[in-house]
């Protein structure tokens, strides 16, 4: 069944091509079992065309909700495709290096899963970092005041952001300011009634 995928796949170019503005079509034709409820694709959608939920243009999100309720899981599966079909560069930003790589080992077990994809890759997936044949990149970094001075990606993910500084989080958001398709993704448990995102 995998070498049939790989082989209908083709390239990633090709990939980019069939699915290049259908995400999610794309995530289920790789696994049929991921289920995507009605309230995750709106989500989904509205970050993915980076528009509010009004059709205006935004790129800033926050995502609150229960732990286990798939917020890590959604940012793996949402810097897959940016990072492939629209060939974006990624921080993931986590409270803790570990934090960040439960985020980064869903993207990345996406990717070990898909040869054609693996064999177009310019080196392996590091434990913090996967480059694109295109050369962007998906990086896992720790909260510091090091890691948000160093990048200038197209996308910031911070996951379980209320376990992050609101300093570092307002140090980090600049690093995308730079880019033509600059976007934030927050995603928390609520359990902080203070802070940055509320």
């Amino acid at each position: 069944m995998a070498r049939l995928k790989a082989a209908a796949l083709g390239s990633p170019e090709d990939i980019r091509r069939r699915y290049g503005t259908k995400p999610i079509a794309f995530l289920q034709f790789l696994d049929p079992n991921i289920k995507f409820p009605k309230k995750l694709r709106h989500i989904f959608a509205l970050i993915w065309l980076m528009q509010d939920h009004q059709g205006r243009p935004a790129s800033r999100f926050i995502v609150k909700g229960p732990r286990g309720g798939g917020k890590s899981f959604m940012l793996g599966l949402l810097g897959f495709v940016q990072w492939l079909l629209q060939s974006n560069s990624i921080v993931d930003m986590g409270g803790s290096l570990q934090q960040a790589q439960g985020v980064y080992n869903y993207f990345k077990g996406h990717i070990e899963a898909q040869p054609s994809i693996m064999s177009a890759l310019p080196s392996d997936p590091t434990m913090k970092e996967t480059k694109s044949d295109k050369g962007n990149y998906f990086k896992a970094v720790a909260a510091s005041p090091k890691a948000v001075r160093g990048p200038h990606p197209d996308k910031l993910y911070i996951d379980e952001a209320c376990e992050t500084k609101d300093e570092l989080i307002l140090d980090a958001i600049p690093m995308v300011n730079t880019s033509p398709t600059s976007q934030v993704v927050a995603t928390s448990t609520f359990h902080k009634i203070f802070g940055w995102s509320m």
